[in-house]
């Protein structure tokens, strides 16, 4: 999982430099509020909300992808869209079987 992250970034960074763009990946405020919650968290409690983090991550960049992927106005990155949503899709399907 955590390989295929990487090598996801990997080609969006190579995505945004060939449409021009600097991708510096950064907390946005909501996503630091999720990181500093399971960090005060553990056990059981900790399990519960990294699922449904990752459950509300999958699924909001999946729709982000989808969307791009469908009326983005980039060659390049509408080729990343196309190509990450099948591994998003995917590691939602696992998450949603998990308990």
């Amino acid at each position: 999982l955590e390989r295929e992250h990487r090598a996801s970034s990997a080609e969006l960074k190579s995505a945004a430099a060939a449409a021009g763009i600097s991708a510096a990946p950064a907390l946005d405020a909501e996503q630091q509020s999720m990181l500093d919650q399971l960090k005060a968290a553990s056990g059981t409690a900790f399990d519960a909300m990294y699922l449904g983090q990752q459950r509300l991550a999958h699924q909001k960049t999946l729709m982000l992808l989808q969307n791009y992927a469908n009326s983005g106005d980039n060659d390049a990155l509408k080729a990343f869209a196309n190509k990450a949503r099948s591994a998003v899709e995917q590691h939602a399907d696992h998450l949603n079987y998990m308990r």
